[in-house]
């Protein structure tokens, strides 16, 4: 039992290390003491042994998920840092400590051994479905369509029967947890990956059946159909995100464009002194992740059009602290290899700036024409297989010798 729950352990903490997210870490967490105390600690086993096991193997999984990753990201040591690590690190153990309970209570209360097969089935799925949620809902529709459809077939081919109760099993956490998510917070963008879900497992266990039957003629084309079809479902979520997102922003009318951006020198940028040109803004954070990822896409595009005289592209800094200043951020941007120019929006504006362009989240971008008329406001995007709001597109009209409004 040990030498199991000692290998899980050791497999958990390098899944971790290859990963290497923050969030990921914290939420997969959960994982590891859950099997351990579901799985495979006898079901009489008593509360010593329980406590036996968080003592000697969970409490210190929990730390070095968080440790080891700390020293693979090189966290700076400052009080701000040093804070979110010991919060994360507490989240992380009560994590860890919740699922290991939960494990102990369904190993007592649930015998039959289809529904532990397929709740540890609906475990294995739903995981790495939520954790996908980090590179994006794009992602998290292509990861959790070919998790459920595989946790389908997997639950037919061991258990050797279908029945509602197992697809229920198997779907209705994740479908009502991401259900809940797109009614509450009025996320339409998770519509596609709530449906996805159900689709997917029942297609599963059709497959299955097919397999079991020795179908191969069927089986084999339907598996690299539905395969194809969430690649493919990839770009189409992504568009259907620009699209949701965007439309938001469209229905919140801006009627007077007024900032006041300062360049790394002093130099003031107004509405007045880019009047003329078609003018492309992209806002940031230095605590927006998602905005960093994104620079590489933005430097692509800056080196594209940085040589047309109608054309102006920045990048806006918006300070979450006073040392933020332009002059220290495009020193940080110009070390980590990036050739765009930053902009800063001091601490004092930023309240305004952001009621002015009705905005309160990054990133965000701003596609003003030569007399200051809003032609974009919303996400920023120039992956080729993204068909609307694409800013490499827009700015491709551009200097083509006119912008049209999407």
């Amino acid at each position: 039992m040990y030498r199991k729950i000692i290998l899980i352990g050791v497999i958990h903490l390098a899944i971790i290390m290859i990963v290497n997210d923050l969030m990921f870490t914290l939420h997969f967490a959960a994982l590891y003491p859950f099997l351990s105390s579901f799985w495979f600690l006898p079901r009489n086993s008593d509360l010593v042994k329980h406590l036996k096991i968080i003592v000697l193997f969970i409490l210190p999984v929990s730390i070095l998920n968080i440790g080891l990753l700390a020293m693979v990201n090189g966290m700076p040591v400052s009080n701000i840092v040093r804070q979110s690590f010991l919060l994360a690190l507490l989240f992380s153990i009560t994590l860890s400590g919740g699922a290991f309970l939960l494990g102990i209570i369904l190993n007592r209360v649930i015998k039959q051994r289809d529904t532990r097969i397929n709740i540890l089935i609906m475990i294995i799925a739903s995981v790495p479905s939520i954790l996908a949620g980090a590179a994006g809902w794009p992602a998290q529709f292509s990861l959790a369509g070919f998790f459920f459809i595989t946790g389908g077939f997997i639950s037919y081919i061991l258990i050797g029967e279908y029945k509602l109760h197992h697809l229920l099993t198997l779907i209705l956490p994740l479908f009502l947890l991401m259900g809940s998510l797109a009614l509450i917070n009025n996320k339409n963008t998770v519509y596609p990956i709530v449906l996805i879900i159900p689709i997917s497992a029942l297609i599963g266990y059709g497959l299955a059946r097919l397999y079991k039957r020795k179908k191969q003629k069927i089986f084999y084309p339907l598996v690299i159909m539905y395969l194809l079809f969430l690649g493919a479902g990839y770009a189409g979520m992504e568009n259907w995100v620009v699209y949701v997102v965007n439309r938001k922003y469209q229905q919140q009318e801006v009627q007077a464009i007024d900032f006041k951006f300062y360049k790394e020198d002093g130099t003031v940028i107004t509405p007045a002194s880019i009047k003329g040109k078609v003018s492309l803004f992209y806002f940031w954070s230095t605590t927006c992740g998602v905005c960093y990822k994104k620079f590489p896409e933005v430097n692509k595009l800056y080196k594209k059009y940085k040589d047309h005289d109608n054309i102006t592209f920045y990048t806006v800094n918006v300070n979450v602290q006073s040392r933020d200043t332009a002059m220290n951020m495009q020193e940080h941007i110009r070390a980590k290899g990036y050739a765009f120019q930053v902009l800063e929006v001091p601490l004092r504006d930023k309240a305004k700036l952001m009621k002015s362009l009705k905005f309160n989240t990054f990133p965000y971008a701003l596609l003003i024409d030569p007399d200051g008329k809003v032609l974009h406001r919303g996400l920023f995007t120039t992956n080729p297989w993204v068909f609307i709001h694409n800013m490499d597109r827009r700015l491709a009209e551009a200097v083509g010798g006119g912008v049209s409004k999407e």
